[in-house]
């Protein structure tokens, strides 16, 4: 006679939350985990440089090219893509600045 297996759901076996960084609930990680920096902070990790520089894009770049080139870069220099943090954060950092720029 055979026995069946039980059927793995799509997450069983996964950690879905971690607590090791002191977030007391769920909501708090997931607050922490979507958190962005703000307009100010951003203007602090940009210091002197400026965000189109930064991008290579020209000064009558449109948001579709802003956007687009976002993404490459954040594909190209995330963390878990083997990247640096510290470049990483530099060109969120200027995305989040180009954004307010652009009005989006």
């Amino acid at each position: 006679m055979e026995t069946k297996k039980k059927k793995r759901g799509f997450l069983d076996g996964y950690k879905k939350y971690d607590t090791s960084n002191g977030f007391g609930n769920r909501q708090e990680w997931m607050n922490a985990f979507y958190a962005r920096l703000g307009f100010e902070q951003a203007l602090e990790v940009l210091g002197e440089d400026d965000p189109l520089v930064l991008f290579g894009l020209k000064a009558d770049a449109t948001w579709a090219d802003v956007s687009a080139r976002w993404r490459e870069l954040a594909v190209k220099h995330h963390p878990d893509k083997g990247g640096d943090p510290v470049v990483f954060k530099k060109y969120g950092a200027a995305f989040e600045v180009l954004e307010r720029r652009y009005g989006k």
